[in-house]
């Protein structure tokens, strides 16, 4: 190669260079220009509350401790104090206002709260209101909280499938189990919870079907749920009889 090919061929590599430098140097000004944009868009951009942050419950340091939806409110319970030790009960109704008074009574995961003749529960299960004995206000509760986060225990056990569950007036009744049905769960609504083998049971996966029979025995006292009543015998005689109001089965 002569002397002049040679000095060519550096110019050339020369000049390769000085565009390559000059197009990476463009590249890595139109990146920072676009950081910089995405920066302060992210600066501007508000950030989100948490839901707690709100003013929920009837002081700033009385924080939540559980949260209940249904599909028209929001129930929040918050912390005790010196006057009121049970804490609070709080309703939010979805399009707007908010209802708070304090608990008077709690059994396990139910609240209870009482004004003159009117009493609010709320469970894992079910939101109530009853005035002057008269259920007023009553809504499933979709999803049940505590603080943490942890969702609580409702219905069957984790892990195992609901074959039935069936609402009378006084409640709320699962029929559970892995691959066949195995245990009897009831609610009352002041939120007892009884949980039972099931004994014997005849199952049909058609909601429209009524020949369906589960019993289970606790000592003298056996609860026989069918698609039409739930009765609970003591030493052999109904002691309770209720319409089944709401039915769901497995399908």
């Amino acid at each position: 190669m002569s002397k002049l090919e040679k000095m060519i061929l550096l110019k050339q590599n020369l000049s390769y260079k000085k565009v390559f430098n000059i197009i990476l140097l463009s590249s890595f000004y139109i990146l920072s220009l676009a950081a910089s944009s995405v920066l302060a868009k992210e600066i501007k951009k508000p950030r989100e509350k948490p839901i707690f942050s709100q003013n929920i419950c009837p002081k700033a340091n009385l924080l939540p401790i559980r949260s209940f939806e249904t599909q028209k409110y929001r129930v929040y319970i918050c912390r005790g104090d010196r006057r009121h030790r049970l804490g609070y009960y709080v309703r939010i109704p979805k399009i707007g206002g908010k209802f708070t008074t304090p608990v008077t009574a709690r059994r396990g995961e139910t609240y209870i709260a009482q004004r003159e003749e009117a009493k609010y529960s709320v469970n894992p299960y079910e939101m109530l209101a009853i005035k002057a004995n008269r259920v007023v206000l009553q809504e499933e509760v979709k999803y049940a909280v505590s603080a943490d986060g942890k969702p609580l225990k409702k219905g069957c056990p984790q892990g195992q499938k609901t074959f039935v569950k069936a609402e009378t007036k006084s409640f709320i009744t699962y029929i559970c189990g892995d691959s066949i049905p195995s245990s009897y769960i009831a609610v009352l609504r002041s939120g007892i919870v009884i949980n039972l083998p099931l004994k014997s049971y005849k199952h049909s996966e058609k909601s429209h079907i009524s020949n369906s029979k589960y019993l289970a025995n606790q000592g003298n006292i056996s609860y026989v749920l069918t698609r039409k009543a739930l009765r609970i015998y003591q030493s052999g005689r109904i002691t309770i009889k209720e319409k089944i109001l709401k039915w769901k089965s497995k399908e």
